[in-house]
């Protein structure tokens, strides 16, 4: 719940490529990379929302491990979004 006056967080950008390779802010990581941003993201600000950008080519699967990961961490607020 906001307070008044409060913005709500801007969203952790996940870039997710045909291939399933993963990156934040430009940065490609690896899985345990992202396991560990999440980790952090979670413990310091868990209600900070995420958005999954996927190329339209990336298989449901590697959507659903980030997914998973995201949820693991504590963070439950994801979205999707498909990039042609």
């Amino acid at each position: 719940t906001l307070v008044a006056g409060q913005a709500a967080a801007d969203p952790l950008v996940i870039q997710l490529d045909a291939q399933g390779r993963v990156s934040i802010d430009g940065q490609l990581l690896s899985l345990q990379q992202l396991h560990d941003r999440l980790r952090a993201e979670g413990l310091r600000q868990p209600a900070r929302p995420v958005r999954i950008d996927g190329d339209r080519r990336t298989a449901y699967q590697h959507v659903v491990h980030v997914m998973d990961l995201c949820q693991f961490e504590g963070l439950r607020q994801i979205a999707l979004r498909t990039r042609p």
